[in-house]
């Protein structure tokens, strides 16, 4: 009996197995960052209309390079479109964000 074979493929399967660990252990700290960044936010009531106006007449920012990550789940991408907006927006402009950033025409509606 010979048993080369079988642990080779024991050990084919468990490195796949250990790399798709370690993907998405990026992605949950990807995710963590984001909600961390989310929970630091500061939403006041005590804020003035001049105040809401300026923040309204910003620009958009532009996203870093290597802040969007076109290899990630379409979830951390569109929580990084989030991000990278900063504000309240309609969905059609996270649409044209993520169309921006990724390349990608997939709609987004269903993972908002």
């Amino acid at each position: 009996m010979n048993f080369a074979p079988m642990a080779n493929d024991k050990e084919v399967i468990l490195s796949a197995l250990q790399r798709d660990r370690d993907e998405l252990h990026e992605k949950i700290m990807q995710i963590d960052r984001i909600i961390k960044k989310v929970k630091g936010l500061d939403y006041s009531n005590d804020i003035d209309s001049d105040n809401v106006k300026q923040l309204a007449v910003q620009p958009a920012q532009i996203a870093p390079i290597d802040k969007f990550n076109v290899q990630a789940d379409i979830k951390v991408q569109v929580l990084t479109v989030f991000e990278i907006i900063g504000h309240a927006a309609k969905l059609k402009d996270l649409q044209y964000e993520y169309h921006k950033l990724s390349g990608n025409a997939f709609n987004i509606r269903e993972v908002v």
